[in-house]
């Protein structure tokens, strides 16, 4: 039976006794520094324009699950025109042509743009239809309905006068009162 050396370390001194320090001279750190700018340079040069769309979308993904996961207010919302206008940035469509892209007049798309709109779940399905299936039409659908989900947990104000309109309210005595 082979015994193991490593066993009951802690991973600090398991990188202790696999990894060897290197030293080296701040002149050999800058040569280091300026090849890799220059390989990031090289590398980037010869991304073709696909290429720079996907990272681009894969990136945009991800900001739109962030947002998602993050306990946000409305002062720091992000909103369904923002997310579809860093959209059409990405691939680069001017607003008549993603228009016609999605089969909708521009007007409309201008309105969804500007927010002064909200999105359809057919519009939806074009969405994710039209980016290749790389942004769910899940995806931007919680993100049209998350700014209703701020204006229902921050509007108390319109919240205190629609329930005067209400009448006859249901009262439970076993429930707390809410």
């Amino acid at each position: 039976m082979e015994k193991n050396h490593f066993e009951g370390l802690s991973p600090e001194e398991l990188v202790e006794a696999a990894v060897f320090p290197v030293e080296i001279s701040a002149e050999e750190r800058a040569a280091m520094g300026l090849e890799m700018k220059e390989l990031r340079q090289k590398r980037m040069a010869s991304i073709t324009a696909e290429e720079k769309t996907y990272a681009n979308l894969v990136r945009l993904r991800i900001q739109m699950e962030r947002y998602l996961m993050a306990e946000s207010s409305p002062q720091e919302e992000k909103s369904f025109g923002y997310f579809l206008k860093a959209y059409q940035t990405i691939i680069d469509r001017n607003q008549r042509a993603l228009a016609q892209d999605l089969g909708l007049h521009h007007t409309k798309l201008n309105r969804l743009l500007h927010d002064h709109d909200t999105p359809n779940l057919a519009f939806i399905y074009r969405l994710e239809k039209h980016s290749g299936n790389m942004i769910p039409a899940l995806l931007w659908w919680k993100i049209a309905i998350k700014r209703t989900e701020l204006l229902i947990v921050s509007d108390k104000k319109t919240k205190v006068s629609e329930g005067k309109k209400v009448r006859n309210e249901l009262h439970f005595s076993f429930a707390a009162n809410q």
